[in-house]
């Protein structure tokens, strides 16, 4: 165990180097197993878990990480090579990456493993240098030793020697097996699952442990189904059963079962090459107990192998937290949804993903759905639904559910009214996941993901917890997209409603003004607005157009620097007031990025003054939105907006004034805000070409 564990420090190191010290985006460490004859990724960093799930290649097969490994060059790329597994390179977006791949090697210059670090190629000139480069290799040299001697299957293949040494065998050999959730040892000729680990000893060489390992039906799966030792140590019996190994010089085995969680078991095989030798029940005892010290070595491995792998769900989930946060800001739904769907298909390792709108006031989905992933028949994906098919049965049972057997489940393996294939069936499907998106614990649902997987698939209790944070955040998303929706719509009524008065009043400038004020307030709530126009003659704003009519509004003209208002034109700035009463709550806002110098401004101190780019700026119930190109407008409590903010082509002429001074829950949607800008913009435009 304390060598797994300087292992894991070895590789945290190299990581924690690449990524703190030398900048790097992503940083990934691949380690050489001869004796499964592949290299596969051990730690990463700052990437998805679907990625280090795939990045698993036999060393025959040409590859970036084969060819690093038997050439022993380091390799740097930005564009797509020959080399790459295009799997990987599509699924994940590789296209966007600038990456180094060095060789991790030992004292002996053998390659051990591979260093791969990047970062997004529109960085590639300030991450990926030189010197970055030679760093990268002076790390794979570095502790390529230390590491070449604690990989898992070194360590484990020390144990088997001393195993052999202490009973006096040949050879021994070891092999561990992860079954998926539906697989079960208990079953005669059950297939063993996938090799995770696997370890020779004595004479058994990689090449001995690749050929020579379990088979369905054979001793070593017998003894995993029945948890008792298996052994042939008569000599006619072993010729006759194994006759290829008798012909390599093998003359007895012994194999014993190991167990190391519900679904990993695996066996260890003790071999006699020596004529004559049969086991005795002494060595029968030695074996058992190196067997029993094997599992918790192998037990630990795999426990600090999974909380590696929590560590990438969570810094998964990192990311789709980032996402829950950036969804308060403007955004296409296609687009969001989409983002979702991809972080589903890369952070579970699924084959493919559908995310469906659902209408819950309609009782309708909308189709198509966002997807990603790979479709054996994507133009077969449901397009018209009706109230019996599933996706309607999910959403009235209102709950997720995670499916591990899809052909037993009574709703996705149901029969299909439509005649038409089931989708597990021409997707091939074997289990998922069907995420119902609620935007609270008792909120409507508004949508469904499902997460298909093409192999048998276990769900573990991090990637739940994964898949409930993934559909909250779609449910939020979706949810504003609406709110986004309806005030665009907003926005689109009040532009034609403008256009249609410019049209019909032609140059009654006033009638014009009038119902483009009528048209903001509709748009932000605010209770009352005003226009002034430069006069260049008498170098004074005045007052030509307010709404709602108010009896005794001010028609004094004003000067520049007079008053708020003034002092707005004069500066071309916004200005917030939170309290006409209290000229302390008095902001300048910049949206452009630069800072505005309060002291300019002395008529009117103390000023606060506040930097924004392109965002909106919060103070308790008082708001403060982005400058506009043309007059800029804003609303808050008890506060007076005013802006001349005209732009580049444009020369300053009008401001805008919009008051609210009633309620302190007056509010205005941010895409009303943004609408703004448009339709006093779009009228100015127009009204100049008159």
């Amino acid at each position: 165990m304390p060598d797994v564990q300087e292992l894991e420090d070895a590789l945290d190191s190299i990581l924690s180097e690449l990524t703190e010290k030398l900048k790097f985006e992503f940083a990934t460490i691949s380690l050489v197993d001869e004796y499964r004859d592949c290299i596969e990724t051990a730690r990463a960093r700052n990437i998805s878990p679907g990625w280090v799930m795939r990045a698993k290649h036999p060393l025959n097969v040409p590859d970036i990480q084969t060819h690093v490994v038997k050439t022993g060059e380091t390799k740097v790329t930005v564009a797509w090579d020959a080399l790459f597994d295009k799997d990987i390179y599509d699924r994940f977006e590789h296209s966007q990456l600038a990456r180094v791949f060095a060789p991790i090697l030992s004292t002996d210059q053998q390659v051990v493993g591979t260093i791969e670090a990047g970062c997004n190629k529109k960085r590639k000139n300030e991450l990926l240098t030189e010197s970055a480069i030679e760093e990268v290799k002076k790390l794979g040299r570095k502790k390529g030793d230390e590491i070449a001697r604690k990989r898992p299957h070194i360590l484990l293949q020390r144990i088997a020697e001393h195993a052999i040494k202490l009973i006096g065998a040949d050879s021994a050999t070891l092999h561990v097996y992860r079954r998926n959730a539906l697989e079960s040892s208990e079953e005669e000729g059950q297939e063993l699952g996938e090799l995770i680990l696997a370890a020779g000893a004595g004479r058994a060489t990689a090449k001995f442990v690749q050929v020579y390992k379990p088979r369905p039906g054979g001793r070593g799966s017998k003894a995993m189904r029945t948890r008792r030792l298996e052994k042939v140590d008569d000599p006619r019996q072993f010729k006759a059963a194994y006759p290829e190994l008798h012909k390599m010089g093998v003359r007895a085995f012994a194999v014993l079962p190991l167990k190391f969680a519900p679904d990993t078991e695996g066996v260890l095989a003790i071999h006699f090459w020596q004529s004559g030798k049969r086991f005795t029940a002494r060595q029968i005892s030695l074996t058992e107990m190196f067997a029993r010290e094997m599992e918790g070595f192998i037990r630990n491995y795999l426990l600090l192998r999974r909380v590696t792998e929590v560590g990438g769900r969570a810094w998964a989930l990192s990311g789709l937290q980032s996402l829950m946060q950036s969804l308060t800001s403007p955004f296409n739904l296609p687009d969001v949804l989409k983002k979702i769907a991809k972080n589903a298909l890369l952070t579970l390792n699924a084959d493919n993903v559908a995310v469906y709108q659902y209408q819950a006031d309609k009782k309708s989905f909308c189709m198509p759905p966002v997807v990603d992933g790979q479709f054996r028949h994507p133009a077969l994906i449901e397009r018209n639904l009706k109230p019996e098919e599933i996706l309607f049965q999910f959403v009235e049972q209102g709950a997720s559910q995670f499916i591990v057997d899809a052909h037993k489940h009574p709703f996705v393996a149901g029969h299909n009214s439509s005649g038409k294939p089931r989708f597990i069936d021409r997707e091939e499907v074997k289990s998922g996941a069907v995420l119902v998106l609620r935007t609270g614990e008792t909120g409507e649902v508004v949508g469904l993901i499902f997460v298909n997987f093409r192999r048998v698939h276990n769900f573990s209790g991090e990637e739940k917890r994964v898949m409930d944070a993934l559909a909250t955040s779609a449910a939020l998303a979706i949810r504003n997209a609406r709110l986004h929706q309806a005030d665009l719509k907003g926005q689109l009524e009040a532009l034609h409603a403008i256009l249609k008065a410019i049209a019909e009043k032609g140059p009654d400038l006033k009638e014009v003004l009038e119902r483009l004020l009528q048209q903001t307030l509709a748009l932000t709530g605010a209770k009352y607005g005003a226009c002034m126009l430069w006069n260049e003659r008498n170098k004074v704003l005045e007052p030509i157009a307010h709404w709602p009519p108010r009896d005794g509004y001010p028609s004094t003209p004003l000067k520049l620097g007079q008053g708020i208002i003034g002092l707005a034109a004069e500066s071309r700035k916004s200005i917030l007031v939170e309290d006409l009463a209290d000229k302390n709550k008095s902001i300048f806002v910049e949206t452009q990025g630069e800072v505005f110098p309060a002291k300019m401004y002395k008529k009117v101190t103390p000023i606060r003054v506040v930097r924004l780019r392109y965002r909106y700026w919060m103070k308790g119930s008082c708001w403060v939105y982005s400058t506009l190109s043309i007059p800029s407008p804003v609303l808050s409590l008890k506060t007076t907006w005013c802006c001349c903010k005209p732009s580049p082509s444009l020369p300053s002429s009008r401001c805008i004034r919009l008051s609210c001074t009633k309620s302190r829950n007056s509010k205005i949607g941010r895409k009303s805000r943004e609408a703004l800008p448009t339709l006093w913009g779009r009228y100015y435009l127009e009204s100049r070409v008159m």
